[in-house]
């Protein structure tokens, strides 16, 4: 804002300074134009004197002296005051309109509207580096920009978001009613919103927090807030069925809002609360031993026919992310009266695809199994590519997990200190078997099996969501291996008051 008051202040000196050198220059050429015509007058008045005195008498040159004089008089006064003032005041007005509008013309073409500098200005500033000096750099500079033009839509959503990023909440309040009173909320606003409403407040909402509620569920029903608003909701009621579906609802979507953690959670909890025999379920292992650049979501169906549409559907946006494990009942269900527990046998199918459409394209991957029956709730596995293990891992845990604990299997280097090669986590209970950490674990795509070498694995129990150790989990020994051994691991140790990585 200060860079446009400033440009304008020059403007506006640079104009002024014409205008006054304009009328300096008017009002001498009027007076050098009333001398010169004046000694021009006399000039010839004077020899029409001399004339007359050598060509006529005394009395009638003392005559023609006076006709001279007269002459003389009407030409000088001929052209009036009032005449030349206003000819002068007209140039001067057309001067004083001409100016400002070329030099706002000028402004316009090689600024463009006023406040785009501002916008290229914050853009400068978010290309030279990504930082919370810069963003708040950015979100005054949109603010600025606002203040200009009110008006535009786009800038009252991104100064939203930049104030919630930087966790500014009170900057980001103010704005957000701001925008509701110019007419500039939208569903992306409203649910950053309610997400800083349900941080600050765990759900208990205040009167403009629920306004802010059921306007986004007018006008977006397909949104991941509105989906974790149902399944927090139906949660309450007890119908975990409902919010099972809510919560796939909020999973199926790119994760916007890092919500995907909290609903892989809940919906894990409420699944636990529906009955087994009642609601079967295919608990499906998918994984991706290659890398797949082109690919951008994952569908897994279970259908009794391939001519027929599919029973139960669950999509995954991968996001880099090469493991996935996900369930399959009736909560999943494509229609209410088509349900996977009326199915005796079905074949479960994993598809790759470049287009979010639920409809399969032709240079779509699929890997398919079956029949199996979802009454005996099987396991299955579908793995893109070859799995090759890095290591397969067998643990032994003489302690009681409950469903919502889980290991962590960590494979690093064994003597550089850094961040894990791959990690793997099991939800509780722990397998009987074996389990394999292949490439789809791995933490860096870039890194194979080949390049991998020197290598230890460790496991460990978390009591909490964490991925970082806490006082109360266990852990196993770092044990070294070499590429595709097998290694048994023992649960044994407590983490004491220090967090480990």
């Amino acid at each position: 804002m200060t860079d446009i008051l400033l440009l304008l202040a020059a403007i506006g000196l640079a104009v002024a300074t014409v205008l006054a050198i304009l009328l300096l220059r008017i009002l001498r050429s009027q007076s050098a134009e009333h001398v010169d015509r004046n000694a021009v007058n006399m000039a010839i008045a004077d020899d029409n004197r001399e004339m007359l005195a050598s060509s006529l008498e005394t009395d009638e040159a003392e005559e023609g002296d006076v006709e001279v004089d007269i002459a003389l008089l009407d030409d000088v006064t001929h052209e009036s005051p009032q005449q030349v003032h206003m000819t002068n005041r007209w140039a001067f007005v057309a001067t004083s309109i001409l100016i400002p509008v070329i030099a706002i013309s000028l402004y316009w073409y090689v600024w463009g509207q006023p406040g785009t500098v501002l916008l290229e200005e914050a853009a400068t500033y978010l290309e030279s580096e990504v930082n919370e000096a810069n963003s708040r750099k950015v979100a005054e500079r949109i603010q600025d920009y606002i203040s200009i033009h009110p008006q535009d839509h786009k800038a009252w959503v991104s100064l939203m978001s930049f104030q919630w990023l930087l966790g500014d909440l009170d900057g980001f309040r103010k704005t957000h009613k701001a925008a509701e009173l110019e007419g500039h909320i939208s569903p992306f606003g409203d649910s950053l919103y309610l997400l800083q409403a349900f941080r600050q407040r765990q759900l208990d909402l205040t009167p403009y927090d629920e306004v802010v509620r059921d306007r986004l569920r007018e006008v977006d029903q397909g949104s991941q807030v509105v989906a974790m608003l149902d399944a927090i909701e139906h949660t309450g009621r007890g119908d975990f069925l409902a919010a099972n579906r809510a919560w796939e609802d909020v999973l199926s979507q790119r994760d916007v809002f890092e919500l995907h953690p909290m609903a892989a959670v809940g919906q894990r909890a409420t699944r636990m609360r529906l009955e087994e025999p009642a609601h079967p379920q295919i608990v499906v292992s998918v994984s991706l031993e290659e890398i797949f650049p082109d690919k951008r979501w994952l569908f897994v169906y279970a259908r009794t026919d391939r001519n027929q549409p599919p029973l139960a559907v669950v999509k995954r946006p991968l996001s880099g992310q090469r493991r996935f494990d996900l369930t399959l009942d009736d909560s999943v269900a494509m229609m209410p009266n088509s349900l996977l527990s009326n199915a005796q046998e079905v074949f479960v199918t994993a598809r790759l695809s470049s287009s979010e459409d639920v409809l399969a394209q032709s240079d779509d991957l699929h890997v398919t199994r079956g029949p199996v029956n979802s009454i005996s709730r099987p396991r299955v596995a579908l793995p893109f590519g070859t799995a090759k293990p890095i290591v397969t891992v067998k643990i032994n845990a003489e302690v009681t997990m409950s469903p919502l604990e889980s290991v962590f299997i960590i494979v690093k280097k064994r003597v550089v200190s850094g961040p894990p090669i791959a990690v793997r986590r099991i939800f509780a209970p722990i397998p009987r078997q074996a389990i394999e950490i292949t490439l789809a674990d791995v933490m860096m795509p870039t890194d194979t099996a080949p390049a991998m070498d020197d290598l230890a694995v460790s496991a460990r129990l978390a009591r909490s969501s964490s991925a970082i150790a806490r006082p109360g989990d266990l852990e196993s020994a770092t044990v070294p291996f070499e590429l595709g051994a097998t290694v048994s691991l023992t649960l044994d140790q407590a983490v004491g008051d220090v967090l480990n990585n």
